[in-house]
């Protein structure tokens, strides 16, 4: 009886356990089987307390729980809204500028009857410079309508060449879509993201005309098949008639159907030649017409510097 007290005592403190067996073995030669559950107990209960159980091995986190943390972590930064999703290169380096070709071409009509003399001076490089007393272009004119009140302001000579080309191409396309305005410059000019340039008046985006006098409210993407090529090469040929147009920035996918267009109207090849960018690719280029990122869209017009102002480079 005494060996089965032990036994439930050992079962309710199995702590205690090893020494009454040891005690028995040793003095009373109790049967090892007896004292084989206790033992059973003992270390099951040992082995659940906090006090003497070691702690669990910790399994290795999976892959994609450290990366999904690592994520939450590095949360991407808010994007700044931009008037178009990609940085526009439309800066010509300096090893490629040429003179702007004075072509043989009448002008349509007196562009200067659209100054306003307001005195305005551009400062500095299109890409590295400011506008003084730009001046502002209306939000709406006739044969255009300006998108962007941020960017609205240029040269006095550049607003006027572009409200005078808009009129023109109402007057010979009753009934025309109004032209897209982009972006100008800034009121006194400096950065305007997302472009490279538009800093000192001297810069203006003007959107295609599309086929079936298809009306739109803001850039969309030209290709050959759905460009009114009659219409937007009109438009250029205005511009250039003008002798102010330092350059033209338009996507190359469009050069072959417009340099087709101005054969068809008459454009003799060596005018052409000085016309349209040479050669295609890398290397040192000339031309008025020429290729940047950015430019399927819309058309970038890059005027000279106006005459009298000093400071323009």
């Amino acid at each position: 009886m005494e060996d089965m007290g032990v036994l439930r005592r050992a079962r309710r403190r199995p702590d205690l356990c090893v020494f009454p067996c040891h005690r028995l073995m040793s003095g009373k030669e109790v049967r090892l089987r007896f004292c084989i559950p206790g033992l059973l107990a003992a270390s099951v209960l040992l082995w659940a307390l906090p006090s003497c159980a070691h702690p669990p091995l910790e399994e290795p986190p999976l892959y994609e729980d450290l990366l999904f943390a690592q994520m939450k972590r590095d949360k991407p930064k808010q994007k700044i809204p931009l008037p178009f999703d990609e940085f526009i290169e439309d800066e010509v380096p300096e090893k490629e500028r040429s003179k702007p070709v004075v072509l043989s071409r009448p002008e349509v009509a007196q562009w200067q009857d659209f100054l306003d003399g307001n005195g305005s001076e551009s400062v500095g490089k299109a890409s590295k410079g400011r506008l003084a007393s730009g001046r502002l272009m209306a939000e709406k004119g006739r044969g255009y309508f300006r998108k962007n009140d941020k960017a609205a302001y240029g040269t006095d000579e550049s607003v006027a060449i572009v409200l005078w080309a808009c009129a023109r191409i109402v007057d010979m396309y009753p009934g025309t879509v109004p032209a897209v305005i982009g972006d100008l410059s800034a009121e006194k000019g400096g950065r305007l993201r997302p472009h490279s340039s538009h800093q000192s008046g001297r810069d203006v985006d003007i959107g295609y005309f599309f086929r079936d006098n298809r009306e739109v409210t803001h850039f969309e993407d030209a290709t050959p098949d759905n460009l009114d090529v009659e219409k937007t090469w009109t438009l250029i040929d205005l511009l250039l008639s003008t002798h102010q147009v330092e350059y033209l920035f338009i996507d190359r996918s469009l050069h072959e159907v417009l340099h087709r267009e101005a054969t068809t109207r008459g454009w003799d090849e060596e005018e052409i030649g000085k016309l349209f960018e040479a050669p295609l690719g890398k290397g040192k280029r000339t031309g008025v017409i020429r290729h940047q990122k950015g430019h399927r869209h819309h058309l970038h017009v890059r005027f000279v510097c106006p005459r009298g102002d000093e400071r323009c480079e």
